[in-house]
């Protein structure tokens, strides 16, 4: 659990890794992320998002113009998608308590189960 000033970009993306890691041997599980902060929308700057916007997840002195102060859908999902390359049947639940979240994870139909 990370709370106020622990949260950063980086601890935020690293205690993912690491919630989501599977042991050695390990190709199946359950995962479990509850995330209850503020989420936050920002342009698209990578042109992969139909809408055209990319939403993310803030930090406590979140500046949308500053990328060190959000984790982007694109950024979450690439964590997730390295998690279920690394144990393949991993089952991840997300809760995400937060406004304007949308598809923060991008996950697609391929990796939901």
């Amino acid at each position: 659990m990370l709370a106020d000033e622990q949260v950063t970009k980086e601890s935020l993306i690293d205690a993912i890794r690491d919630i989501l890691n599977p042991e050695d041997g390990e190709i199946d599980g359950v995962r479990v992320i509850f995330y209850a902060g503020h989420g936050g929308r920002v342009f698209d700057k990578d042109g992969n998002e139909i809408d055209k916007i990319d939403e993310n997840l803030c930090m406590r002195e979140y500046d949308s113009l500053n990328i060190n102060t959000y984790v982007l859908d694109d950024e979450f999902g690439t964590v997730i998608n390295s998690a279920f390359e690394a144990a393949p049947f991993l089952r991840i639940y997300i809760v995400l308590d937060s406004c304007h979240n949308g598809t923060a994870t991008r996950a697609t139909e391929d990796i939901l189960r």
